[in-house]
């Protein structure tokens, strides 16, 4: 798998280098503009050669949506994150009140697909619920490392990382290939396993 991400990541590198996305570079431009609070042509030429200097410096790999998008899964990931926040932020200030010292763990996550948009997607809604963090992802590998908060033994440790992993089943649910679901359901199994 790593092979096959390094030759699709030299041929887009190939492909890419005088190519330039153009929503990249509107979003660029309107970023420029609202910067300097004034739509001018001065300003909208100015955006669109910084937007160019930066695309052509700090080129970024496409993010491949190969899945397809399922509205109620949608709807489901969108209330289990309100309600895991309102959740979390309740037991963080609890945690927070209590006289003990908290104890935190870094867990080590190894995701069960290789989609850039499912990996990026699960970091993103394990930061913002409270509670935990990703502090450092391994794009090659799947991995994300999260520091949890109020972690005392190796069953919190486990509770933690299988709730980061119900986070990504609730994401390729929402959004990902029929493959990738399969993929996940079977590694969820307890003959796949990973929990």
């Amino acid at each position: 798998m790593i092979a096959s991400r390094q030759e699709g990541a030299a041929r887009w590198r190939h492909r890419r280098r005088g190519r330039l996305q153009w929503p990249m570079l509107l979003a660029l431009m309107v970023l420029w503009v609202m910067l300097w609070g004034q739509l001018t042509v001065a300003n909208l030429l100015g955006g669109l050669a910084v937007a160019i200097v930066v695309k052509v410096v700090f080129p970024l790999p496409p993010i491949i949506f190969e899945g397809k998008l399922r509205p109620l899964s949608i709807i489901r990931l969108i209330g289990f994150f309100v309600s895991g926040m309102l959740q979390a932020s309740i037991e963080v200030s609890i945690e927070i009140l209590r006289p003990r010292e908290p104890r935190n763990a870094l867990i080590e996550v190894p995701l069960r697909g290789d989609s850039d948009l499912v990996l990026t997607l699960t970091a993103e809604i394990v930061c913002l619920i409270p509670g935990s963090v990703v502090v450092e992802v391994h794009r090659t590998t799947h991995t994300l490392y999260v520091h949890s908060l109020n972690v005392r033994d190796d069953e919190a440790v486990e509770h933690a990382r299988a709730h980061v992993y119900d986070i990504e089943r609730r994401v390729v649910d929402a959004m990902g290939s029929q493959a990738h679901r399969e993929a996940v359901r079977a590694a969820s199994s307890p003959k796949g396993g990973r929990k």
